[in-house]
């Protein structure tokens, strides 16, 4: 069972996520993708793009050719297919 101070300072923690402001939420988001060597593409539920980090607009000239840039896939709906156990690749990106 949890002690008094560790839901006290969860309950701290969850109350400032609320009252953070979304702007600096995004760009504190978009910095630490950033940071990351790999590429990444962030998907919503249904599988639409939400977001890439800097790397992505290198990776998709490579592999899709023009027209995938950052600002063209966001919205977009991302499909996988497995390439090993555990790994998957970007197989396409269609309307």
């Amino acid at each position: 069972m949890k002690g008094l101070r560790a839901r006290l300072l969860e309950q701290a923690v969850a109350n400032r996520l609320r009252n953070i402001d979304p702007a600096v939420a995004r760009d504190y988001y978009q910095s630490v993708i950033d940071s990351v060597a790999s590429v990444i593409c962030t998907v919503d539920r249904s599988l639409r793009v939400t977001g890439v980090n800097r790397r992505w607009d290198s990776f998709a000239r490579a592999n899709f050719g023009e027209g995938y840039g950052a600002d063209q896939v966001l919205g977009w709906l991302y499909s996988q297919r497995s390439v090993m156990p555990g790994t998957f690749v970007a197989d396409q990106l269609c309307l």
